[in-house]
């Protein structure tokens, strides 16, 4: 398989320039505007691949294709992880070519799979879903019990860690991190409020977020009804300097400014000294409503800071879940805690495999099965 990029002053410009030179079979992966460093070439970016490479102009009989390998100045890395993201397709393909005949013996296997599709999850999964119980003694399974198959399934997809520091750290520092508005500021307050000022243990919250007055007067507020010392730093340098000055406080709260998509530079000193400190757990704070292109865009954004666990906020305004398994699944990074309302302790949980998959079809399969109950 043959990737490369092109870039052009549109999409569009670069989609035929990519079908000039590979041919009309030439797959779009992907588009994008250009990264800073690219933008010379072209203000958008189009990733092709061809199966088949057409053959040099002027090969000799000697030659032999290298494999793919990235165009000039396509990081390394990157490249990487395109391939990657391309061999996953093609396995979804295959496995979605090989059960199409299978799924239409079993037509509520088939309105399952539809309706999985509805929740916006990972075709991969849905195929493995699919297929783990075409091959499994359960493949007849209908109604209920066929309900009962998939959020067993989903359950093992999902992976937790609703923990609040570093266990083996002498103290538990927690950072909240993420875009404007995605509930940062209060969801502190709701993790502080029900974990850490429970008992008479000194704690400290740190306000980053100087940008907006209205936050950091909320969390000085906060901080003295829950008998809390407060401070407000306004850099990385003052951020580490108050650490550690207040070594004796056994639990620290971080609340960071909402870095947009055009600030990366601004968020770039926060970023390298939380991603510094040892003790450190960083929680991504994410809005649940946010549509699944946006979502992955900004949990990559944020990477740099290296998020140790994914937060999810606003369940209350969506009733499509499936992005929060994918972004756990495509990085790595497990849930921590679900925030689903204003109210201020009661409206956060922990995250619980179990309580996730049945989010995920809540609002799809449950329709389904209460109605063929009814029936």
């Amino acid at each position: 398989m043959r990737i490369k990029s092109f870039f052009s002053s549109s999409v569009d410009a670069a989609l035929c320039e990519a079908r000039r030179e590979l041919g009309p079979e030439a797959m779009l992966i992907e588009s994008r505007r250009s990264a800073p460093e690219s933008r010379r070439l072209g203000e958008y970016e189009v990733v092709c691949a061809v199966t088949a490479p057409p053959a040099a102009r002027g090969r000799s009989s000697n030659d032999t294709p290298s494999g793919p390998a990235p165009a000039p100045g396509f990081p390394t890395q990157d490249f990487a992880a395109l391939v990657e993201r391309v061999e996953r397709l093609s396995l979804v393909l295959q496995r979605a070519e090989s059960s199409a005949l299978r799924l239409t013996l079993n037509p509520e296997l088939a309105a399952a799979s539809r309706l999985l599709e509805s929740t916006e999850l990972d075709p991969r999964w849905i195929g493995s879903i699919v297929s783990s119980i075409e091959n499994s003694p359960c493949a007849g399974a209908a109604g209920s019990e066929l309900h009962d198959q998939i959020q067993n399934r989903l359950t093992g997809l999902v992976s937790v860690d609703p923990t609040l520091g570093v266990p083996s750290a002498a103290r538990r520092i927690i950072a909240l991190i993420g875009p404007p508005g995605a509930g940062k500021t209060t969801s502190l307050v709701k993790l502080a409020a029900r974990f850490a000022l429970s008992g008479a243990r000194p704690s400290l919250i740190l306000s980053a977020d100087t940008q907006r007055v209205a936050a950091t007067e909320q969390l000085r507020a906060f901080a003295a009804i829950l008998g809390s010392a407060f401070v407000a730093v306004d850099s990385p340098r003052v951020l580490r300097q108050a650490l550690e000055e207040h070594g004796g406080k056994e639990w620290i709260w971080i609340d960071t400014p909402g870095w947009s998509r055009d600030e990366p530079s601004d968020a770039k000193g926060l970023a390298e000294l939380i991603s510094s400190v040892p003790d450190l757990d960083t929680h991504l704070v994410l809005p649940a409503s946010m549509r699944a292109a946006d979502l992955s865009a900004t949990v990559d954004r944020f990477l740099p800071f290296h998020p140790a666990k994914l937060l999810f906020t606003r369940l209350d305004e969506t009733s499509c879940f499936g992005p929060l398994l994918n972004e756990s699944a495509r990085t790595g990074i497990p849930l921590s805690f679900l925030g689903n309302g204003p109210q201020i302790p009661e409206d956060i949980e922990p995250a619980e495999p179990a309580a996730v998959a049945r989010l995920i079809l809540r609002h799809q399969l449950g329709i389904r099965r209460a109605a063929s109950a009814a029936a």
